[in-house]
């Protein structure tokens, strides 16, 4: 797995140790002059900076660094810089980035306080491989029971996508309810709602050219998008919660996505999928399917989570301490004989009750 913080496409603004690092160097380097001669230690070929105040011309250079693959380099420069080792604080923050994980990593997600993903081995395994443009692996087909994580899981796969500078767009019932809606949606997360295709005398030759035009644009822009689809699947009553000619839609664009031209520039995550064989002409190493239930998490993996976060905040879990909070947020959810470990709210209840004691931070026994 890459760096989260020097191998992606743009500066992880959403990562509390990029903010750090920012507020570093505009603390440190304040006069335009100092800047200038700490940006061009890093590569004499960067473009000027603009003048102004410290604070945005440094998001300036940062954004520049990051786009050309050079935060490393500015990285081992402030390391080398030997006023840097006499401030501990200082020293902190350039360890925080050179110990930044990948979300897909993470129990707690960057850049969403609060939001908790236990567990989802699985899906981790299929996102560390569907990022890497070489890999042949680019749609994740999400199935499950009603209440099991299904939709929870596009959280992970954002975090993803930032973390490799992508964009991302999340569509479901009540954002979209056609194609031409859809369109909208994804030529305007490059703002090129005026470039989508007219509509064809065939859907296929639509889609086909609006598949085609939404390359050109990533390509353009320089910038992936990760494409999450909810509510794939069928009501109670067995109707489709989406147009299926939206499901018809994003099975011909996966069928696009074996091309090295394609590939380079999108992901898909096709959740609530039916049950059923999917496309025939879909290339078998193109999708995975991950598949959630809703007793799939248990006491090891809150164990898990509540260590964890008490490592992040340095401080030491006492194993007993950890286990007994973790059982007794658990038999709450479950009931004591672990009778409700079925039941459709179960994973919304254990997510709530996991942000509350997070969120109390340092309030238990556990640390």
């Amino acid at each position: 797995m890459t760096h989260p913080f020097f191998d992606g496409a743009a500066y992880p603004w959403h990562r509390s140790e990029g903010r750090a690092f920012h507020k570093l160097l505009y603390q440190r380097f304040d006069k335009q002059a100092d800047i200038e001669l700490v940006y061009k230690q890093v590569s004499a070929d960067l473009p000027p900076l603009p003048t102004g105040a410290p604070a945005h011309v440094w998001q300036e250079a940062l954004d520049r660094c990051a786009k050309l693959g050079l935060l490393r380099t500015l990285h081992q420069q402030l390391l080398d810089n030997g006023d840097f080792g006499r401030h501990e604080r200082s020293l902190a923050v350039l360890e925080a980035v050179r110990q930044s994980r990948a979300a897909v990593d993470l129990a707690v997600l960057p850049g969403v306080p609060g939001l908790v993903m236990l567990d989802r081995a699985q899906l981790r395994r299929y996102i560390r491989r569907l990022a890497p443009a070489g890999n042949p692996l680019k749609v994740l087909v999400v199935r499950g029971e009603p209440q099991s994580g299904k939709s929870h899981g596009r959280h992970l796969f954002e975090s993803a996508a930032r973390d490799a500078g992508a964009k991302s767009v999340y569509l479901c019932d009540g954002l979209v309810a056609t194609v031409d809606d859809v369109l909208v949606e994804l030529f305007g997360a490059y703002s090129a709602t005026a470039e989508i295709p007219p509509a064809e005398s065939t859907e296929h030759g639509w889609y086909k050219a609006a598949c085609g035009k939404l390359r050109a644009i990533a390509e353009r822009n320089g910038c992936a998008l990760w494409i999450a689809v909810d509510d794939l699947g069928v009501a109670e009553d067995g109707a489709p919660l989406l147009d299926p000619q939206i499901r018809a839609f994003f099975e011909q664009f996966a069928l696009h996505l074996v091309s090295g031209v394609y590939k380079d520039w999108f992901r898909l995550m096709l959740i609530d999928y039916p049950e059923g064989a999917v496309p025939s002409r879909w290339h078998r190493d193109l999708w995975a399917e991950d598949r959630t239930a809703r007793a799939d998490i248990t006491v090891e993996h809150v164990v898990e989570l509540l260590t964890t976060w008490s490592a992040q905040r340095g401080r030491t879990a006492v194993e007993e301490s950890v286990a007994d909070v973790a059982a007794g947020i658990l038999g709450t959810v479950d009931g004591p004989d672990g009778a409700r470990a079925g039941d459709a709210g179960r994973l919304p209840h254990l997510h709530d009750l996991l942000v509350a004691s997070l969120e109390a931070d340092g309030e238990h026994g556990w640390t």
